[in-house]
């Protein structure tokens, strides 16, 4: 039963954002502009922090058109504070992420995004591309990929090896920025 109730909830969120973002637009994206601003970055609803969806953790920043989600505490770092350079790069991926579910609109990215691992991971990997991207032109010349891997092992994308996980990402970083950029 909390299994269906959870699919349920799930579901008529994205059904719920989805018509938010059916014909309206409601962030501009200024394409030169790689760090989102105010704007778009918002602290996760109070029922995502405490928990009360077991199954959708706040553990890092995510994006549900046209937000990006911070915990508490990464939204206070962002508002108050100069945000490091790995800070940036992760709201430069979850701004990718925001870029595309436009593109595809809110609702079917949303739908897919909901029923297939392939998917989630195919778009995760895309917006860790563009991470990578930014931190190569902020002169990083090695991508720490540990948060990557773990969540990249996680049951959200399907099962993969720690090697596996390792490998994709490595051969991401030595490819991302050789090709043209896909936030723009």
């Amino acid at each position: 039963m909390f299994l269906v109730r959870t699919t349920i909830i799930f579901i008529l969120l994205f059904i719920i954002v989805g018509l938010i973002g059916f014909g309206i637009r409601l962030v501009k994206f200024n394409p030169i502009e790689k760090v989102p601003n105010e704007e778009i970055v918002r602290p996760a609803p109070d029922w995502i922090q405490e928990r009360k969806v077991p199954i959708w953790a706040i553990d890092s920043p995510f994006a549900i058109y046209p937000y990006i989600y911070l915990s508490e505490e990464d939204y206070l770092e962002f508002t108050e504070g100069e945000l490091s350079v790995e800070f940036e790069s992760i709201l430069v991926k979850e701004r990718s992420n925001l870029i595309r579910q436009e593109k595809s609109h809110p609702l079917v990215v949303g739908v897919k995004c909901l029923f297939s691992k392939k998917y989630r991971l195919q778009e995760e990997l895309r917006a860790i591309e563009d991470q990578m991207i930014f931190l190569k032109d902020k002169g990083q010349r090695e991508y720490s990929a540990e948060q990557a891997v773990t969540e990249l092992l996680g049951k959200k994308y399907g099962s993969m090896s720690q090697e596996e996980a390792t490998n994709i990402l490595t051969e991401l970083w030595e490819k991302a920025g050789n090709e043209e950029d896909t936030t723009k």
